[in-house]
Parts: structure tokens; C-alpha cells; sequence
């Protein structure tokens, strides 16, 4: 039986291996063909790789904020808060409902570059493609539910909740676009090898921050996330060498 640790193990193993071997070197060759001698080329390499990882801090504090001490939500206890939320005065319900659209625009941030992620990540190979979306989605959903709980205990109306939700979740789909413009517009140069380098900075943090720790949470005796982890990186290695005949 596959657990949903199991997908998220699996998917951050094949992100921080792809991030770090593949993506990295692919800024740092994209540098070098636009004319950098190497030692500078390592250094542009390196600055957007951790620009990515700084961006994903950020977003991720932003959330965090408006997520409030608690970041992983219990939606039993959004239930029971939203009773009491029932007894709110009207400037207090109008504060919720700024979190709950605050949180909406952090999030949005937060999507963007995954959609990136994605698209390249498919781009490069399809089965890798579908094995990311699939972990970005599963971690995905506690973001949905602290985005549109919020505005439907302030409000009391469904819809308002599900419309910023979609407004944080297309943002993906808008940053899959870009990458398909850039790669569209630049096959190597500058503009590519920042795309690339920011891209492994934002896989590594989602990987190492997000995907692998809550595989971890969610693996009651810690037994099957290693392994989990370790079959994405074998899995990656396997499709960049079929991919490189």
C-alpha cells in the first residue's frame, strides 16, 4: 500500500537529487556557453541557486504568518473554531477575512515558482514531471484549507473560500507558463542559467523544507520514509542516465 509519506518521501528524494545534479549543473553550463570563464560562471550558479532558496524563506515566513505558530492546520479544530467564530464582532470577522486573502497572495508567491518546477521537471522527463506534480499536490492541500477556512468562518459563504484558493492555486499554471516562454525565447545565455540556477534553489528548499520533513511527521515508526527517499534518488539517477543514450 503506497501512503501519502511514501509519495512525499519519494517525490523529495527525486527533487533534491535532481536540483543538485542535474538543474545546477545545467545553470552552471548555461553560464559558461554565454561566455563566463568558469570561476565566474560557479559564482552566478551559486548566487541564483541560493536567490531560489531565499525566495521559498521568504514566501514561506509570509504564509507562516498568516498561517499563524501553527502551520500544520487540524481541520477538526478549524471546525470547532469556526463555531465559535459564529460570536465574532464584525471587525473581527472583517481581520479574519484579511488572513484568509493575505494568505491567498503569500501562497500565490509561494506557487509560482513550483509551476516552474513542474513544467521543467516535464519538460526534461515526462514520468519525473508527473512524480513532482503529484508531490506538490499532496503538500498542497493543507495550504488550500488555510486559505479558504479562514474566509468561510469570517463570511459564512463557501464560495469566497474557493475563489482565493483558486487564485493562490493558478498561480502555478502562470508559472509553467513563464518557463515555457523562457525556454521558448532562450535555449542558453544568461536569462537560462539565472531560470535554472533559481529553479534548484526553490526544488531544494521545497525538498529539504517542506516534502521530506512531512514525510517524516507523517511516518508513524520512521521505517519507510528513508527508503522512500532513497528509491526517488535511485529512480532520478535511472531516468537521467536512459535519458542521456
Amino acid at each position: 500500500m503506497i501512503n501519502d509519506w511514501m509519495t512525499l518521501g519519494f517525490a523529495g528524494g527525486v527533487m533534491s537529487f535532481i536540483a543538485f545534479i542535474d538543474i545546477f549543473s545545467k545553470s552552471l553550463t548555461s553560464f559558461e556557453e554565454a561566455g563566463l570563464e568558469e570561476g565566474f560562471g560557479f559564482l552566478y550558479a551559486c548566487l541564483s541557486f541560493f536567490f531560489g532558496i531565499i525566495f521559498m524563506f521568504g514566501t514561506g515566513r509570509i504564509i507562516s504568518y498568516y498561517q499563524g505558530a501553527d502551520t500544520d492546520y487540524d481541520v477538526e479544530r478549524m471546525k470547532e473554531e469556526g463555531e465559535a467564530a459564529k460570536l465574532m464582532t464584525p471587525e473581527e470577522r472583517k481581520s479574519l477575512s484579511k488572513t484568509g486573502v493575505f494568505a491567498a497572495v503569500a501562497i500565490g508567491l509561494h506557487n509560482f515558482p513550483e509551476g516552474m518546477i513542474t513544467f521543467l521537471a516535464y519538460v526534461a522527463d515526462p514520468v519525473l514531471g508527473v512524480a513532482l506534480a503529484i508531490g506538490i499536490a499532496t503538500h498542497n492541500l493543507p495550504e488550500g484549507f488555510c486559505v479558504s477556512l479562514p474566509l468561510y468562518f469570517a463570511t459564512g459563504k463557501k464560495y469566497l473560500g474557493m475563489f482565493w484558493s483558486t487564485v493562490s492555486a493558478i498561480a502555478e499554471p502562470i508559472g509553467a507558463g513563464l518557463a515555457w516562454i523562457l525556454i521558448d525565447n532562450f535555449t542558453d545565455g544568461v536569462p537560462i542559467g539565472i531560470a535554472f540556477g533559481a529553479v534548484g534553489g526553490i526544488m531544494t528548499h521545497i525538498s529539504i523544507i517542506e516534502l521530506i520533513p512531512a514525510a517524516f511527521r507523517n511516518d508513524p515508526e520512521k521505517k519507510v520514509t528513508p527508503y522512500a527517499i532513497f528509491a526517488g534518488m535511485v529512480f532520478m539517477s535511472i531516468s537521467l542516465i536512459l535519458f542521456g543514450f
